[in-house]
């Protein structure tokens, strides 16, 4: 069975203690399979959990290790890239917002994705990244470059050669 669904069964069952938003999230995710308006792309989630682990980490103890994702950011991954509609394929998802603790890795999963956007998905990405200062924006971009940089399987490193990072100027 594959992790995401495993997850959700663990939830749903009590076996992992859940607030009422995850506990939402899984309901959401098993009325979705139910909902023959969707499909649920199995192959593009497992892709991207094979691309996961070629993101080297870009900080700590662990730096240039390969990346593991935990249970739930498997399963946030695989509701957002997962469910597509069927009468045309586009992702059910076009945007996210994701609300964990402190240091539960919030810039490196966003790195792994914009990275994943840059390298596996077709057509031009435009990724943007808000915080309420211009260096915290910049964290995302900065871990995703040097996972770029780091990873060799994709050698993606030359995708930031000719990028800027843009901020808005404060008016008065």
């Amino acid at each position: 069975m594959q992790p995401w669904h495993t997850y959700a069964e663990s939830v749903r069952s009590g076996e992992i203690n859940a607030c009422k938003r995850i506990k939402q999230a899984v309901e959401r995710y098993y009325n979705d399979l139910e909902n023959p308006a969707y499909v649920f792309d199995v192959a593009t989630v497992e892709r991207f959990i094979k691309f996961s682990r070629l993101c080297p980490h870009v900080k700590g103890h662990l730096y240039s290790k390969p990346i593991e994702l935990s249970d739930w950011q498997i399963f946030l991954f695989a509701n957002i890239l997962g469910f597509k509609y069927c009468e045309n394929g586009l992702r059910k998802y076009r945007s996210a917002y994701v609300q964990v603790a402190r240091k539960n890795a919030k810039s490196t999963i966003a790195a792994i994705l914009a990275n994943w956007f840059l390298v596996m998905e077709q057509g031009q990405q435009d990724i943007y990244t808000a915080a309420v200062s211009r260096d915290q924006a910049r964290i995302v971009f900065d871990d995703a470059k040097k996972m770029a940089t780091l990873s060799k399987p994709y050698a993606v490193g030359s995708l930031f050669s000719n990028t800027r990072c843009y901020s808005r100027k404060k008016t008065a």
